[in-house]
Order: structure tokens, then sequence, then C-alpha cells
């Protein structure tokens, strides 16, 4: 039953410097629900890289839109107790937040990480990094064990007349706490699957909107306008 529920705790959406997964060697470990699983592991390090990759029926713009706005993230996240903005850096960076709920005995997990977006110079191609860092905004909390993204990405492709997507979504997470590392591993192995069916369910049962930041930054492809102090808020940067 704990591993049922756990399983689900590692999003996020959404990722440490794409440097880390391009120097993986990696071995395709299942395929399930269209999408193809592969798992990597650096010498000398316990917990195994896993991604994912697969093909969602929408357009770019409207699965970067899903994926750029955390505070719906329970939509799509299980087990999401809550998610939110600390601080915006510019449009495209900013620190986030994520709260896993997770069942008796096992603590809750959150995470503080800071999320980047660049786009490519065609505008057809998009990469989400995330990695945690620590933040005075969100210092760690009684009862919750901080947890760290030490390497995960989200990259989006264009295909087929911008008719659909390619995802590939790598994960490194380390929950902290007393959880066997092999345990980690197990869970970590259906978070691509299950990230990519939770986005797709998503999307078939709601009307999503291309949020405006992504829409000016594929328009311009200008990417960041720096805010001239950072913001606790997403909009009028």
């Amino acid at each position: 039953m704990i591993l049922r529920h756990f399983r689900f705790i590692f999003f996020s959406l959404l990722i440490s410097p794409p440097a880390t997964g391009s120097n993986i060697s990696w071995k395709e470990v299942d395929f399930d629900s269209g999408v193809r699983v592969y798992a990597g592991k650096i010498k000398g390090q316990r917990l195994v890289d896993f991604k994912g990759i697969g093909i969602i029926e929408y357009p770019m713009s409207v699965v970067a839109s899903v994926l750029y706005d955390i505070e719906k993230g329970n939509q799509w996240i299980a087990n999401l107790g809550s998610s939110g903005i600390v601080l915006v850096i510019n449009p495209l960076e900013r620190i986030d937040y994520n709260h896993q709920k997770l069942p008796w005995p096992i603590a809750d997990r959150d995470f503080v990480f800071r999320i980047r977006t660049s786009i490519s110079p065609d505008k057809k191609a998009m990469h989400f990094t995330l990695q945690s860092e620590k933040n005075a905004l969100r210092p760690p909390q009684r009862g919750k064990v901080r947890g760290e993204l030490l390497s995960s990405y989200f990259k989006l492709k264009s295909i087929e007349n911008d008719s659909q997507t390619e995802m590939e979504m790598m994960l490194l997470v380390d929950p902290k706490g007393l959880i066997p590392k092999w345990i980690v591993n197990l869970i970590n192995k259906n978070w691509p699957v299950i990230t990519m069916n939770g986005i797709r369910n998503y999307m078939k049962r709601s009307y999503i909107p291309v949020h405006a930041n992504i829409a000016r930054a594929l328009e311009t492809n200008t990417g960041i306008q720096t805010c001239e102090k950072p913001k606790l808020a997403m909009d009028n940067c």
C-alpha cells in the first residue's frame, strides 16, 4: 500500500543541468502507454536516473503551459499537497515549491527548486530544467522532509505540424530521510509513465489556454526579460 502511494510522489514536473543526462549511458527498461522508459547509472552513485519519451497529442505551446503553471499541478500530479511560486527571477526563470503528501508512517516530502525555461532558435523545441536550491522564503518545515531534485528536465519538441508534442523527461531525485535507495529506484522507474499519463488525462478533460509568458516567449524568442528586482508573483514582471 505504501509503495503504491509513494511511487507517485516524484515530480516535478518540469530538472539539474542537461549535461548530466547527456553523459549517461541509457538502457531501455520498460514500454507502457506509449512511453519508452530508460535507466542510466553514474559510477559511484546509488540512485538511478530514469527518463521517458512519449507523444502528447496537443501543440507544444499548450503542453508547455501545463508544465509552466505549477499552481495547477494538483490537476496532474498525484498526491500533491500544495505547490506554488516562491520567487520570480524573470518570466522564464523562477523558484517553485512542491509539497507531496505521503501515507503514515512516512513523513511528507517537500522540494524547493529553480526552474528555467529555454526555447530553440526555430521555436520548435522547449527545455525546462529543475534543480533544488535553498531559499530563505521557504525554509524546511517541521513534519516534512526536504527532498532534493538532483537532476531533472522536460524536453518538448513540436511534431506533426505542431499538432503533437514529443516529450522527453528525466528524473534524479533524492527524497532524503531513511527510505532505502533501492526502494527509491523502484518507485522512480514508474515516474515517466505516471507523469505522462497524468498530463495526458488532464489535457483531455480540461481546456488549457496558452500561458501569456509562453506565448510571448514563442512569439518574440527574446526569451528572458529580467525583472528590476525579484518578485513574488508571476505576472507583471
